[in-house]
């Protein structure tokens, strides 16, 4: 079947009714029409242009996905709602205009639509919802109106042509995943109304240079940055109490980054292989730093340690190479395991009465280090805990210690 017309008298097109007529190329729809219901036309693999008269009023579920060869469509005012992935998959589909009468852009409405170069979003809409736009490729902008409150999980991911975005006051919650991937992203601004960013709400934006998060944010949760190579500075306010696992990992281009005293606990990964961070300031408000947080830091030379802190964790400053120097504070009572391993540069370290044990491999690799200070509360070494120092000529183990390891030095 090539060709369809419908007549004045149907009010409704139901479910499934055209589904994978992939012959149908044109098809025209009578203003007698209301609904468009749920898989009407999916898989219709030729159908390149429909007309939707003023009088349908709900475009449903996946009524248009996959077909591939829709290029153009326009949708009336009288449409009130598009359904979930109705849409999805119009590879050809190179522009739409949503009308003013739509409140929410629903999931996978216009996913994988490749072609997609343009969209209209009005100010009706206050949703933008899961995957809505998702890996539309060819978007190179978009204007989120004041309406809009939510931007859903993975809304615009994939969204690799996306330059800039403009978020508006009105959104509160940027949802997981929802920028991630938009590798042409070179910059977005955060608007005071943000109170949540997602996980992995702009991973591997390759291309955003700066970022400044509102005093709104309290936490920046897991890989929200990760892989944003080309992010230079950003800019932590003292709302954020948490910085999540692996939130800023790969975030090779930024230089320094400043904590604020507002931050208890730098999680799993945080800074790992931000390889041109040249220094940094742990406040004192930090209790905790979790494994690997600064780990592959090869420009870091300095770090500062607060008398907070009771733990330094597994390879918390591993292969830290331009590490010279590090002051472990009192309060630190274990140095866990590899917390050190293969910082290079490292001359020198003093271990204070705090610590009872220096787990495996914790200082193994530093090369550079002549000279370590045991003191007295040490009770154990574990095993290859000194390995590969070749610069450290002597060391004197305290009465204190009950337990040295065969291969600890």
């Amino acid at each position: 079947m090539a060709s369809v017309t419908i007549p004045d008298s149907v009010t409704e097109i139901g479910e499934r009714a055209f589904q994978g007529c992939s012959l149908l190329a044109s098809v025209t729809i009578p203003d007698s029409v209301t609904v468009i219901r749920e898989f009407a036309f999916p898989g219709c693999s030729s159908l390149a242009s429909v007309t939707i008269p003023d009088s349908v009023t709900e475009i449903g579920r996946s009524a248009f996905q996959h077909c591939s060869l829709l290029a153009s469509v326009t949708i009336p005012d009288s449409v009130t709602e598009i359904g979930e992935r109705a849409f999805q998959g119009c590879s050809l589909l190179a522009s739409v205009t949503i009308p003013d009468s739509v409140t929410v852009i629903r999931e996978f409405a216009f996913s994988g639509c490749s072609s997609l170069a343009s969209v209209t979003i009005p100010d009706s809409v206050t949703e933008i919802r899961e995957r809505a736009f998702e890996a539309c490729s060819s978007l190179t902008n978009v204007t989120i109106p004041d309406s809009v409150t939510e931007i859903g999980r993975s809304a615009f991911k994939g969204c690799s042509s996306m330059a800039s975005v403009t978020i508006p006051d009105s959104v509160t919650e940027i949802g997981e995943c929802a920028f991630a991937g938009c590798s042409s992203l070179a910059s977005v601004t955060l608007p005071n109304s943000v109170t949540e960013i997602g996980e992995r709400a702009f991973q591997h934006c390759s291309l955003l240079a700066s970022v400044t998060i509102p005093d709104s944010v309290t936490v920046i949760r897991e890989f929200d940055f990760q892989g944003c190579s080309s992010l230079a500075s950003v800019t932590i306010p003292d709302s954020v109490t948490e910085i999540r696992e692996r939130a800023f990992e790969a975030c090779s281009s930024l230089t320094n980054v400043t904590i604020p005293d507002s931050v208890t606990e730098i999680g799993r990964s945080a800074f790992k292989g931000c390889s041109s961070m040249a220094s940094v300031t742990i406040p004192d408000s930090v209790t905790e730093i979790r494994e690997c947080a600064f780990a592959g830091c090869s420009s870091l030379a300095s770090v500062t340690l607060p008398n907070s802190l009771t733990e330094i964790r597994e390879r918390a400053f591993e292969a830290c190479s331009s590490l010279t120097n590090v002051t472990i504070p009192d309060s630190v009572t274990v140095i866990r395991e590899l917390a050190f391993q293969g910082c290079s540069s490292l001359a020198s370290v003093t271990i204070p009465d705090s610590v009872t044990v220096i787990r495996e491999f914790a200082f193994s690799g530093c090369s550079s280090l002549a000279s370590v200070t045991l003191t007295n509360s040490l009770t154990e070494i574990r095993e290859r805990a000194f390995e590969a120092c070749s610069s450290l000529t002597n060391v004197t183990i305290p009465d204190s210690v009950t337990e040295i390891a065969a291969d600890a030095l």
